[in-house]
């Protein structure tokens, strides 16, 4: 079985991921904005965190799942390390 990769990027109210498949080389990749409501500045971290950590798989997955993720990379580790491991 080929391997396959994920990429991860939450950066300006954005969230990212892109997947490679080994095998043929191809690359998968989503965007989906965070949402603010209109007449509000931003959003509040923990709510960030939490519409990131809901749209990661809903932009990762979307189609057929991969059945192997042996490596994951981020573009902002500090912010998804946190968020994946505490």
């Amino acid at each position: 079985m080929r391997n396959v990769y994920l990429g991860i990027d939450t950066s300006n109210y954005t969230t990212s991921t892109a997947v490679l498949h080994e095998g043929d080389k191809s690359v998968v990749q989503q965007k989906k904005l965070l949402p603010v409501k209109q007449g509000e500045l931003g959003l509040r971290q923990s709510d960030a965190v939490f519409h990131h950590t809901q749209q990661i798989p809903e932009n990762a997955f979307r189609g057929a799942a991969p059945a192997n993720f042996p490596g994951a990379g981020t573009t902002n580790s500090g912010f998804i390390g946190c968020v994946m491991e505490g």
